[in-house]
């Protein structure tokens, strides 16, 4: 999603995305492109009514300037239709947290990153990488890179029982959580 004065794929997937109450475009990382801003007053949010992700191993990457403690993105299963990811920013850290089981009980006890201080007013490249039982069945690893580096990895614990992502219905940034 390129937020070109609009929300469509720019891929030739063409699973476009809309934004809900005032979302705006402003300029991006340079004058020739444009990225899309959130009011946290308003609640504003950009929603992909698909799954776009559905995998145990995932890349997420993304340029954010201006972070700000909340709920930064998350996709809902469809599995009893909660989180089955999210991104958040805690006291000045970002937190990842995987599975619908982690997400409702202890989102935000989970270790958070340690990176460098994104609440600079510059434009970041953020990516995250999650291994979701791949190095161990009972554990995921999440990985973030901020600016081209590797910063930090945390490794989260889960249960059997919520070893699946199960499969999303929409993506949402923006908003809360």
């Amino acid at each position: 999603y390129k937020f070109d004065d609009n929300f469509e794929d720019a891929t030739e997937n063409e699973i476009h995305g809309f934004g809900t109450a005032s979302t705006s475009f402003v300029e991006g990382i340079s004058t020739e492109s444009k990225a899309v801003k959130f009011s946290k007053t308003d609640n504003s949010t950009f929603v992909v009514a698909s799954p776009i992700i559905d995998s145990k191993e995932m890349t997420i990457s993304f340029w954010g300037k201006d972070f700000s403690d909340g709920h930064i993105f998350h996709l809902t299963s469809s599995r009893s239709n909660a989180p089955m990811f999210s991104l958040n920013m805690v006291n000045g850290q970002l937190k990842f947290v995987v599975t619908i089981y982690n997400n409702s009980m202890y989102s935000f006890n989970a270790q958070p990153f340690v990176h460098p201080t994104l609440t600079d007013g510059k434009w970041h490249h953020i990516v995250l990488t999650s291994d979701f039982g791949i190095t161990d069945k009972s554990y995921i690893t999440n990985t973030l890179y901020v600016d081209g580096l590797k910063v930090n990895s945390v490794t989260e614990g889960t249960l059997q029982a919520s070893y699946s992502y199960g499969s999303g219905t929409n993506f949402t940034m923006g908003g809360n959580l």
